[in-house]
C-alpha cells in the first residue's frame, strides 16, 4: 500500500501525542523513512532505467549499422568494452549510493550483452537453435544481477527465462518443458539471496503459469484436474504449515492466494469450458456440486487469508466467489427455480459463517480487552 510522506507524518505526529509511539520513537522512524527516500529505487531510478535500456538499443542499432565497415577485432573491441564499461559504471554508482543509476547501468549492460550474442552469431555465421541464444542471455542476466545485487537484472533474466522456455515448446513441439524448472530454480535462488520481496511475487506469478499451460497442453481434459490436485496442495500447504514457511520467509499467503488462482482455474474450466476445447464437458446435473464445491473451497480461503492477514489473497477470494457467482447465475443450475433455490441456501450458509465469524471475533476483542 503506498502511503504519502504528509500523510504518514501526520499519522506519526498523532500517533506520538496518544502515547502509543515515544519520542525517539517517532525520531528514529523519520530518520529510517529519509534514508529510504534517499536511496531508494523511485520515480528518478524507473527514469534512468529507461533511458539506459534505450541508450543500449541506441549503440546496438548504431553498431549494426555499421557493421561491415568494421574488422572483426574492432567488433569483438568494441562490444567487450562497452559491456565492461556499463558494469564497471554500475559498480561506481553503487558506491556512490546513485543506486537507481547503477541498476539503470547494470541494464545496460545486460542490454547490450544479448546484443553481442546476436552480433557475434551472425558474424560467425552461427546458425544454431535460436532458444539457446536465448539461454545464455538469460544466465548473463542473472549472474550480472547476482555479482552487482540488481533487482532490475534479476527481473531481466526471469523474463528471458519465460521467452526461452516459450521458444524451445514452439521449436520442439513439446508438451511439457521441463527445462524451465531448473532455470527457474535458479531465479528463485538470486532472488532469495537479495531478499528480494516482489521478485517473489513474479516467480510465482511465472511458474503458476508454467503449471497452467503445462497441465493443459500434457492433456485438456485431465490436467483440469491435475491443475485442482497442484492447487489444493499449494493451498492447503499455506495453511497447515504457514507459520512454520513464514519463519523462513514471510511467504505463505503468497503461496496460498496462488494456489488458491490454480485451484479456481482448474474449478472454471472444469464447470464451464466448453467440449469443443476440452474433449468433454461437466454435465449440467453435476454443476450444482462443483459450484458448492467452488464456493465452499474459496469461503474456506477467505477465513485462511484474514487468519493469516494476507490482504492480497483476501481480495482474490472475494473476486473469484464473485466470479463464481455470476458465472452460476449464467449458466442457471438445471432450472431458473433450480437456480434460485441453490443461491438461497448458499446465501443462508454464507450469513450463517459470517455470524460464527463475527462472534469469534467480539470474544477475542472481549479477552483481549480482559487481559489488557
Amino acid at each position: 500500500m503506498l502511503i504519502s510522506q504528509a500523510r504518514l507524518q501526520s499519522d506519526l505526529a498523532r500517533w506520538q501525542s496518544q502515547g502509543w509511539v515515544s519520542e525517539q520513537g517517532v525520531a528514529a522512524i523519520r530518520r529510517d523513512l529519509a534514508s529510504r527516500s534517499s536511496n531508494g529505487f523511485g520515480l528518478y531510478g524507473a527514469l534512468a532505467v529507461l533511458g539506459a535500456l534505450l541508450l543500449g538499443f541506441a549503440a546496438m542499432s548504431f553498431v549494426a549499422a555499421h557493421w561491415d565497415a568494421l574488422s572483426k577485432l574492432a567488433k569483438l573491441t568494441l562490444i567487450g568494452s562497452g559491456i565492461v564499461g556499463c558494469y564497471a559504471a554500475a559498480y561506481e554508482l553503487f558506491r556512490r549510493n546513485l543506486d537507481g543509476f547503477a541498476h539503470a547501468a547494470v541494464l545496460a549492460g545486460v542490454a547490450l550483452f544479448g546484443g553481442a550474442i546476436m552480433l557475434v552469431a551472425q558474424m560467425y555465421h552461427m546458425d544454431g537453435n535460436p532458444p539457446d541464444a536465448v539461454w545464455l542471455w538469460a544466465l548473463g542476466a542473472l549472474a550480472a544481477g547476482l555479482l552487482l545485487r540488481s533487482n532490475p537484472a534479476l527481473g531481466a533474466s526471469v523474463v528471458l527465462i519465460c521467452i526461452w522456455s516459450f521458444m524451445t515448446v514452439q521449436e520442439q513441439h513439446l508438451r511439457i518443458h521441463w527445462g524451465f524448472l531448473p532455470m527457474w530454480a535458479l531465479a528463485a535462488a538470486g532472488v532469495a539471496m537479495t531478499r528480494w520481496r516482489q521478485g517473489m511475487h513474479l516467480l510465482a506469478l511465472v511458474l503458476s503459469g508454467w503449471i497452467v499451460l503445462s497441465c493443459l497442453q500434457f492433456d485438456r481434459a485431465a490436467g483440469r484436474y491435475v491443475l485442482l490436485a497442484v492447487g489444493l496442495v499449494l493451498s492447503g500447504t499455506a495453511i497447515v504449515a504457514g507459520d512454520r514457511i513464514d519463519r523462513w520467509r514471510q511467504i505463505s499467503g503468497t503461496i496460498l492466494a496462488h494456489g488458491m488462482t490454480l485451484a479456481y482455474v482448474a474449478l472454471f474450466a472444469i464447470q464451464f469450458v466448453t467440449r469443443s476445447w476440452f474433449g468433454s464437458q461437466t454435465d449440467a446435473s453435476n454443476l450444482w456440486i462443483w459450484g458448492s464445491l467452488t464456493l465452499a473451497l474459496l469461503i474456506g480461503a477467505m477465513a485462511a487469508a484474514w487468519r493469516i492477514g494476507h490482504q492480497r489473497a483476501l481480495w482474490m477470494a472475494y473476486l473469484f466467489f464473485s466470479i463464481e457467482i455470476f458465472a452460476l447465475y449464467i449458466a442457471k443450475i438445471g432450472s431458473l427455480l433450480g437456480t434460485s433455490a441453490f443461491f438461497f441456501v448458499m446465501g443462508l450458509l454464507v450469513i450463517a459463517l459470517a455470524t460464527v465469524a463475527y462472534r469469534m471475533r467480539a470474544e477475542t476483542t472481549t479477552s483481549m480487552g480482559a487481559a489488557s
